[in-house]
């Protein structure tokens, strides 16, 4: 699959330059592409085909539903890419649906993104 630009559909200018930090560096959609390829994603979906984005993730590699410990297995292995390269680059956790949107649909809806994120802080 041949890598496109990112596109970024938010109205806010401030989530615009945050998210295009991310997505419009050269390496990042390289590492893009691999996951693309590595998961065999050989099509971008559309925003209302998020039933068939998640389906494909659950199914094997045959387009099969497995068993739910498979597919327990196989949500946890696709959200370990989506941290590892969250990881890689930096960013808060905030950016992981960003990451999903940009490796499934190429494209960043407006609304999903938020600025800053809460997390709990055990001591």
């Amino acid at each position: 699959m041949k890598i496109k630009k990112i596109v970024i559909q938010s109205k806010n200018k401030k989530h615009i330059t945050d998210i295009a930090m991310l997505v419009d560096r050269l390496d990042f959609l390289l590492d893009i592409k691999q996951i693309r390829e590595k998961w065999k994603i050989d099509k971008l979906y559309y925003f209302y085909q998020m039933d068939e984005f998640i389906n494909f993730h659950i199914a094997d590699n045959k387009g099969k539903i497995s068993d739910p410990k498979e597919t327990q297995k196989r949500l946890e292995k696709f959200n370990q890419e989506i941290i590892t390269l969250r990881n890689k680059y930096r960013r808060t956790k905030n950016f992981d649906i960003v990451i999903k949107y940009a490796i499934g649909f190429g494209a960043i809806p407006d609304g999903i993104y938020d600025s800053c994120y809460w997390d709990k802080v055990l001591l």
